[in-house]
């Protein structure tokens, strides 16, 4: 990750700590940012709570190589490595739109939440790997 990109994410985990108390508490929340500002890990959205929004029309969005893509994922996801993130965030719709994101093993997952929670994306939940689908 280059320093800027660790800036970035750096950013955004502070800015989500100082937002937490300025959320509304009765609306659902995307999960993660605030837990990894605390050096807790960040939470995942459970598998079963990830088929319920993404029946509910929320994307998914696999977040790894488009080779291991092509090898296996979930029907009906959509591939943006992580790496091409920021320049495709477009590719992902209304920025009010639920984001259900998964990867192999959680991490990179874990860095496409920041990036999109910095980009403003206000309901992206992270599944971690594709095994807890």
């Amino acid at each position: 990750m280059s320093v800027a990109a660790f800036a970035r994410v750096v950013i955004v985990l502070v800015a989500g700590v100082v937002g937490v108390s300025c959320k509304d508490k009765s609306a659902p929340q995307a999960k993660g940012t605030a837990q990894a500002a605390s050096g807790q890990a960040p939470a995942r959205t459970p598998g079963e709570e990830a088929h319920r929004l993404v029946e509910a029309g929320a994307t998914l969005l696999d977040v790894r190589l488009p080779e291991e893509y092509q090898e296996s994922h979930i029907k009906g996801a959509i591939n943006i490595p992580v790496h091409e993130l920021e320049r495709r965030m477009s590719e992902l719709g209304a920025k009010d739109k639920p984001i259900v994101v998964y990867c192999h093993s959680g991490g990179r997952s874990a860095q496409a939440t920041a990036l999109l929670e910095q980009a403003s994306f206000a309901k992206v939940f992270d599944l971690g790997p594709m095994d807890a689908w």
